[in-house]
């Protein structure tokens, strides 16, 4: 095994890695529960994550900044040995009330005096629980994702194929580590063997001097907010040795791909889901300046896309492949469409596909919203809403946004009345993410016969130049 972890001001080895897992197990209960680990953008979060899957111990990561009400359903979702999160965080404060029988401060774990720790075989269990993740869902509360080891295995062997890394080269690390996107690079860092240079907050600045500056960073995953923002760099020069970007969270148009091209920054458009253990879809990054514009590419190796019509008549995108998740944790989340009797997974996305075989995502999910490459449920949103204020028709959509990909908005019904401070009152109720960045005003909110909120409905009227509230 080989393992190099870097940051601005620190590096780790294998050896670090190896006394850090034996010093953590020694902290862990002795029954096999997930861990929840409260992930931040430190060296320590990688390192848990990474020691857990030595241990062959099932994780739940949780985002660093959440409501109660998020991290109370987070919790609830299965039953917890420990929590590893720093001195301070609030849900350190709340152990009892969540009901976290151990904490374990991540940044305070103390590898002197252990000898390495002998990672056994545990890729011969693959049916072995990686982890809990959580997704959005039409029912607007996060559909709970087991992910077993098998899954996150075959996403890094399809993943392999278009990125060939050598185990001297490093990858960037700009992604949120509860998400599967940024838990993936560590996963495949573990099994590939290449190294992981770890960001803060990514300044597009800063990126490209590292660029300039550290000759082993080949490549970093980025959503489209995130490659504009590079782009926008005056004096951004791509090295010859540097692989390219792999680019989730939404399309990216022909703007933004000809930049790309006048620089020389080769930009591989993929498409995940928590369910398909991260991405699946892909542009080659051999042929990138081929790929057309607002795809997110082909089926990666080992992974096979059918397009069938829904009772709408729209194509809808199911996918086969060992990376993809055996179901929801709870059988409520599950429905008829989620899985046919031959195994295929429907992503519930509407999608087309070109006579070269690319992909085209026309619209993610029906109901979901990404916003700076967050998935964002409305439905969930909304239901704060109401439950905060006394309103009943009310809707959330996402408004076309160039920096943002979509921009939340709140859409109320003209006898409907919100508070101006609205977004004060939402504050400690859920992510800054997911609070709505402006208000408009309709007669009333448009629906279908089964009382659901046609959204693009509302996208229409509001981009046709309805007033804001």
């Amino acid at each position: 095994m080989s393992f190099h972890l870097k940051t601005d001001t620190e590096s780790y080895a294998t050896n670090d890695l190896l006394r850090f897992t034996a010093a953590l197990q020694s902290r862990v209960s002795s029954d096999d529960l997930p861990v929840a680990i409260v992930t931040d953008r430190s060296a320590s979060s990688v390192l848990a994550i990474a020691a857990c899957w030595l241990l062959g111990r099932p994780i739940i990561p949780l985002p660093f900044t959440a409501s109660d009400v998020e991290y109370e359903h987070y919790l609830s979702a299965c039953e917890i040995g420990c929590l590893i999160a720093s001195e301070g965080h609030p849900l350190v404060a709340q152990l009892s009330k969540f009901g976290l029988p151990k904490w374990i401060d991540v940044n305070a774990v103390d590898v002197t005096g252990f000898s390495k720790f002998e990672p056994s075989r545990v890729e011969n269990n693959p049916d072995k629980l990686f982890g809990f993740f959580f997704t959005s869902g039409t029912s607007g509360k996060p559909k709970t994702v087991p992910l077993r080891r098998k899954h996150i295995i075959a996403a890094a062997k399809s993943s392999s194929t278009n990125f060939s890394i050598d185990t001297d080269d490093m990858w960037a690390h700009t992604l949120p580590m509860h998400h599967i996107g940024g838990i993936s690079i560590i996963s495949r860092a573990l099994l590939h063997g290449f190294g992981i240079r770890l960001l803060g907050k990514f300044d597009p600045h800063q990126f490209a001097n590292l660029l300039r500056a550290e000759d082993s960073v080949v490549g970093v995953s980025l959503v489209p907010t995130q490659l504009k923002r590079l782009l926008d760099v005056s004096d951004l020069e791509i090295p010859i040795r540097f692989k390219g970007v792999l680019l989730g969270g939404g399309p990216i148009d022909k703007t933004v791909i000809n930049k790309c091209i006048t620089v020389n920054l080769p930009v591989s458009p993929s498409f995940g889901m928590t369910e398909t253990a991260a991405q699946c879809l892909s542009g080659v990054i051999s042929e990138w300046k081929r790929t057309p514009p607002g795809s997110c590419g082909k089926p990666l190796p080992g992974v096979q896309a059918v397009l069938r019509p829904d009772e709408t008549g729209f194509s809808m995108l199911w996918l086969k492949s060992a990376q993809i998740f055996d179901g929801y944790l709870s059988s409520e989340e599950e429905t008829t469409s989620t899985f046919d009797q031959n195994g295929w997974f429907c992503t519930g996305d509407y999608a087309r596909i070109d006579t070269n075989g690319y992909i085209f995502i026309e619209m993610r999910r029906t109901d979901r919203i990404v916003s700076g490459g967050e998935n964002i449920n409305p439905l969930e949103i909304e239901a704060i809403i109401k439950s905060t204020f006394p309103i009943d028709d009310v809707a959330v959509v996402g408004l076309p946004d160039a920096e943002w990909g979509q921009r939340l908005v709140l859409v109320v019904a003209e006898s409907e009345k919100i508070p101006h401070d609205f977004k004060q009152k939402l504050a400690g109720r859920m992510s800054n993410f997911k609070i709505p960045k402006e208000v408009y005003r309709v007669h009333e909110i448009p629906k279908t016969a089964a009382g659901k909120i046609r959204r693009q409905d509302l996208v229409n009227i509001i981009t046709n130049g309805l007033r804001k509230g």
